[in-house]
């Protein structure tokens, strides 16, 4: 009974996830420029695009259900901070967005360069799945850490399929493609929420906020 259970949790949608936030106002404006020109190639991709309000960074996704999950997940965010404490890794990033990609043409995305502060993202990721899975809560679709910043994907508007709209062009940004955006500049770590109203500013609902300075 109990791996028939494990099996239907698994099953579940994730509802939360946990992120850093992209507010550098130069990386905004020049990613809603490419999302601009997206829409350009095709109007209906409008659909498929992301708010620029709810730009971040995802280092895993949750399924946390209830409130006593909740009040534990809050908790473990406190634990994850305390590690980063105990390392000596509590400090800023400097995230540089740099260049363009794409999922299968489903989804287009920027990247985060490959430096030591990419590295220190990495290693974020990493010791915040190791806190939530040691505790036995679910981390849904975690595998290779692969960082990236949607723009715009398929999935947000399932009647594109219905105008046989089945792919983004890769025309529509490749004279972006291998830009610099901006830097970003890291000092908090968000628990975030899928499902709930999101903030007056448009962004995510955040559950717990830790910093990456104290």
């Amino acid at each position: 009974m109990k791996k028939q259970s494990a099996q239907k949790e698994c099953k579940l949608p994730p509802n939360y996830f946990i992120a850093v936030r992209i507010r550098n106002n130069e990386i905004l404006t020049k990613l809603k420029s490419i999302q601009e020109n997206i829409v350009k190639t095709k109007e209906d991709l409008k659909h498929a695009l992301i708010s620029a309000d709810t730009f971040h960074l995802t280092l895993c996704v949750l399924r946390i259900d209830g409130e006593d999950e909740l009040n534990k997940a809050d908790q473990l965010m406190e634990t994850f901070q305390q590690k980063l404490r105990e390392r000596n890794d509590l400090r800023k990033l400097f995230l540089t967005v740099q260049g363009l990609d794409h999922f299968r043409n489903q989804v287009v995305f920027a990247k985060v360069k490959n430096d030591e502060n990419f590295a220190q993202l990495e290693k974020l990721a990493d010791t915040v799945v190791s806190c939530f899975e040691e505790s036995k809560m679910v981390i849904k679709d975690h595998e290779k850490f692969t960082p990236h910043l949607t723009l715009a994907k398929l999935s947000k508007a399932p009647l594109l399929r219905t105008k046989r709209i089945k792919a983004i062009s890769r025309d529509s940004y490749a004279d972006f493609a291998e830009d610099t955006f901006g830097v970003e500049e890291v000092d908090s770590v968000q628990l975030l929420s899928m499902s709930k109203r999101k903030a007056e500013d448009g962004y995510y609902y955040c559950q717990k906020e830790i910093s990456l300075t104290d």
